[in-house]
C-alpha cells in the first residue's frame, strides 16, 4: 500500500500520495494507492495520483478491499489520478466494497483490468455499497478478451444487499470485448438503485452492453431501479443486446424518468440482435415509465429491432417516447410480432419531442426541465457558448460533456427494497426506505 497495509478503526486526513507502486512480482490480495484493507475507518481529504500496476485480486486507487463488519468505512472528499491495473476486482477508488460510502468524491482515472469486475470507483460493489456526489472521468480497458463486467463507475454489484447510487456522473470511455460492459456499470444485480447520474461518452462490448448498464438482474423482491438516469455518446455491440440506456433488461428491473441520447450500433450481420434505442431486451416482470430515446440506431436489418426496446417482455410500460427521425425507425420493438406504437410506447418525430405539450403526463417541474426541446433531467446544466449562462434550449445537442448537478439534496443510505404491483394510473409515489428510516422518494 501507498501509506497503510491494514487499517482497522482509524481516521486517516489530509494525506497527497504521488507514487508509482508496481508489484507484479507475486500473487497476493489487497493493494491500495492509500490503504490495503480497511475496516471501520475514515478517510477524508486523501488524494493518490500516480500509478497502482499489481497482479491478482482487489485492486484500488484508495483502498484494496473493505471489511464486511462493523459500522463500515467512508471515503470522503477524496480524489484519484492515474492508473490502476490488475487482474480481478479492480477499481479507481476500491477494488473490493463491503459496507462502504464513497461520498463528494471525483478522479481522472485509467483503469485496466484482466479478468473481470472492472469499474471507475469500485471493481465489485459486493455488499452495502453507497456512492454518493461523485464525477469521473475515465478509461476503462480490458487486456484481455475474456473481460466481464466493465463499468464506469462500478463493474458490478454482488450479494444482494443493497447498492445505491446518486447524484454521481462519469464521462470517458469504457472499451471491453466480452460481455456485460456499461457507460455507468457493467452488471446490476439484486438491489440496486441508480439514481439522479449519468453517463457521457463512448461505450463497447461484445453483447448486454448499454449506455447506463450492460445488463440489469433484479429478483421478484429486491427489484433493481434506474431513477432519472441519462446517457448520451455512442454504444457498440459486437453481438446482441445493446442499448442505448441498458443492453439487456432481464428481470425485475424498473426504469423510470430517463432518457438516452446515444448512437445505437451492432456489428452482428446474422441472427436475432435484439437492439432497442432505450433497452436491447425488456424481460421479465420490467417496468418502464416515462422514459424517451432520441438517438440513432446502426444495423436496422435484422430481426429484434426496435425504436425504443428490441424486444418487449412482461411488464407495466406507460408513457415511453422515441424519436422516428433520429433512429429512422418506425416501430418501437422487434421482434416476429413488431407491435405498432400505442400509448405504452409512441414514436414521434423530432419536432414533436421538442414541445411540451407531448409530455403532458410527465413531472416538468422537478424530475423534467423543458423549453421546447428534448426533456432535460432537472439537475442536468449545459453551457455550450461558455457565457455562463445555461442553454436550455440547445442543451443536448453538441459534443460538450460538462455536466453539474444542480439544487439536490441526496439520501445517504438506502438498504430497503419494495415490490411494486403492475398497475399504472398516472404519477404515484413509491418510498424505498431501510431499517434506520432512511427513505428515497420517486413517482412510479
Amino acid at each position: 500500500a501507498g501509506l497503510v497495509g491494514e487499517a482497522l478503526n482509524v481516521n486517516i486526513t489530509n494525506v497527497y500520495i504521488n507514487a508509482s507502486i508496481n508489484d507484479t512480482g507475486g500473487t497476493q490480495d489487497y493493494a491500495g494507492g492509500i490503504v490495503a484493507y480497511a475496516e471501520n475507518s475514515t478517510l477524508y481529504n486523501v488524494i493518490f495520483n500516480g500509478t497502482l500496476i499489481t497482479v491478482d485480486d482487489k485492486k484500488g486507487g484508495i483502498i484494496g478491499a473493505t471489511s464486511p463488519n462493523g459500522i463500515g468505512t467512508i471515503i470522503n472528499n477524496s480524489e484519484v489520478f492515474g492508473k490502476i491495473q490488475g487482474e480481478i476486482n479492480i477499481g479507481g477508488f476500491v477494488g473490493y466494497s463491503e459496507n462502504l460510502k464513497l461520498v463528494n468524491s471525483k478522479g481522472n482515472v485509467t483503469v485496466v483490468g484482466e479478468t473481470r469486475d472492472i469499474g471507475g470507483a469500485i471493481g465489485n460493489a459486493y455488499s452495502k455499497t453507497d456512492i454518493l456526489n461523485v464525477n469521473l472521468t475515465v478509461s476503462i480497458l480490458s487486456l484481455d478478451s475474456t473481460v466481464d463486467n466493465l463499468g464506469g463507475l462500478v463493474g458490478r454489484n454482488g450479494d444482494g444487499s443493497y447498492f445505491f447510487v446518486n447524484n454521481s456522473h462519469v464521462k470517458g470511455s469504457v472499451i471491453g470485448s466480452d460481455d456485460y460492459i456499461g457507460g455507468f456499470i457493467g452488471y446490476a444485480y439484486d438491489n440496486a438503485t441508480i439514481s439522479d447520474s449519468s453517463f457521457i461518452g463512448t461505450v463497447e462490448g461484445d453483447q448486454h452492453t448499454g449506455g447506463i448498464a450492460g445488463y440489469s438482474y433484479g429478483a421478484s423482491n429486491k427489484y433493481n431501479y434506474f431513477l432519472r438516469t441519462f446517457s448520451k455518446g455512442k454504444v457498440k455491440g459486437l453481438n446482441s443486446h445493446v442499448g442505448g440506456l441498458i443492453g439487456n433488461i432481464a428481470y425485475y428491473t424498473e426504469v423510470n424518468d430517463s432518457g438516452s441520447l446515444m448512437t445505437v450500433e451492432s456489428t452482428k450481420s446474422t441472427g436475432n440482435l435484439f437492439i432497442g434505442g432505450f433497452a436491447g431486451d425488456h424481460g421479465t416482470s420490467s417496468n418502464l415509465y416515462r422514459n424517451y430515446f432520441a438517438g440513432k440506431i446502426i444495423n436496422k436489418t435484422n430481426a429484434y429491432v426496435g425504436g425504443f426496446v428490441g424486444d418487449i417482455g412482461s411488464g407495466t410500460l406507460a408513457d415511453n417516447f422515441y424519436d422516428n427521425d433520429t433512429s429512422q425507425i418506425q416501430g418501437p420493438s422487434g421482434g416476429s410480432s413488431k407491435p405498432t406504437d400505442s400509448a405504452n410506447i409512441l414514436g414521434q418525430f423530432t419536432w414533436q419531442l421538442k414541445q411540451n405539450d407531448t409530455f403532458s403526463t410527465w413531472n416538468l417541474t422537478n424530475v423534467w426541465r423543458a423549453e421546447n426541446s428534448y426533456p432535460i433531467p432537472y439537475w442536468f446544466w449545459e453551457d455550450l457558448d461558455d457565457d455562463g449562462v445555461e442553454d436550455i434550449k440547445d442543451s443536448l445537442i453538441g459534443n460538450e460533456t460538462s455536466i453539474t448537478a444542480v439544487n439536490f439534496n441526496p439520501t445517504l443510505i438506502i438498504a430497503g427494497s419494495a415490490v411494486l404491483n403492475n398497475s399504472y394510473s398516472g404519477l404515484n409515489t413509491v418510498n424505498l426506505t431501510d431499517g434506520d428510516n432512511n427513505t428515497l422518494s420517486f413517482e412510479h
